[in-house]
């Protein structure tokens, strides 16, 4: 059998060679969607991917991780209290104008997502970090950055200063590998330097990360929390769940996922039409 395919290669060699680069030329750009695609929904959920917990609560309204609503500390409260609940710490999410206050860009601005945490309970804190720790951020405007965009915030390293939404902050530590499904630096800062940066009120939160006490059962706390939306608006969903909301909305909602799977064809079509 090899021995044919040989003496049949052998007698038509340039139809063949162009077969095969029409098969890795399909193959390799199919390859390069699925990298992409890959890529994209991981970076639309990597904030929930990445902070311990087994339930996220939300407003009922909100839709995406980026863009999310508030809940008050009445919700905050009822959560707590739910049979099952071991603990449950705020998060919130903000944009808001990077203002460079040294180097060439000095004056200029440039949009972030501000993602803040409880220092002292550590949940929702950055990961990665190749330069200084979470615990760093504990102090009012500590705040990390990312290693891959620091050249977005004109070399930016450890004690750069620099103004967002007019409130001071400093560089205390430098993660690698988080990135945000726009493109925006995502900047981690102590929840009350959040709430100041964004404009909030002091009892007001966009996310509650929720732990569950030992033996108890997952679904079950889910269950009791989501009794909780008809009086008071909120959603509860497992880490899963709320990690396939983020990328469904960026993924399917905003046609990114339909743009990558029609690239991807046009790629096998390309390989069929040279192969051809």
């Amino acid at each position: 059998m090899i021995a044919l395919a040989l003496r049949i290669i052998l007698h038509s060699p340039l139809r063949y060679l162009v077969a095969l680069l029409g098969i890795s030329v399909a193959a390799g750009l199919a390859f390069i969607q699925l990298g992409l695609y890959r890529g994209f929904k991981e970076n639309a959920s990597i904030v929930v991917d990445n902070t311990r917990g087994e339930i996220w609560v939300a407003n009922e309204y909100t839709k995406n991780f980026d863009f999310p609503k508030i809940i008050g500390s009445q919700q905050y409260e009822k959560v707590r209290a739910t049979p099952g609940v071991a603990w449950a710490h705020p998060m919130l999410i903000v944009f808001a104008h990077w203002k460079f206050l040294e180097g060439e860009r000095k004056g200029e601005e440039t949009t972030v997502q501000v993602v803040g945490f409880e220092a002292e309970s550590g949940v929702g804190e950055p990961w990665n970090m190749v330069a200084g720790f979470p615990a760093d951020l504990k102090g009012s405007g500590q705040i990390s950055i990312d290693a891959t965009m620091r050249e977005r915030l004109d070399g930016a390293m450890l004690g750069t200063l620099a103004e967002i939404n007019g409130i001071r902050v400093r560089v205390a530590g430098l993660s690698d590998g988080i990135r945000s499904f726009q493109g925006n630096p995502m900047v981690f800062s102590d929840i009350e330097t959040a709430r100041s940066i964004g404009r909030l009120r002091p009892d007001d939160i966009h996310y509650l990360v929720v732990g569950v006490e030992q033996g108890a059962i997952v679904e079950d706390v889910l269950g009791r929390l989501k009794q909780l939306q008809p009086t008071d608006h909120i959603g509860a969903y497992t880490k899963g769940e709320f990690s396939f909301k983020a990328q469904d909305y960026w993924l399917r909602s905003t046609g990114a996922g339909t743009a990558l799977a029609l690239a991807a064809l046009m790629g096998l079509i390309v390989g069929i039409v040279v192969a051809g």
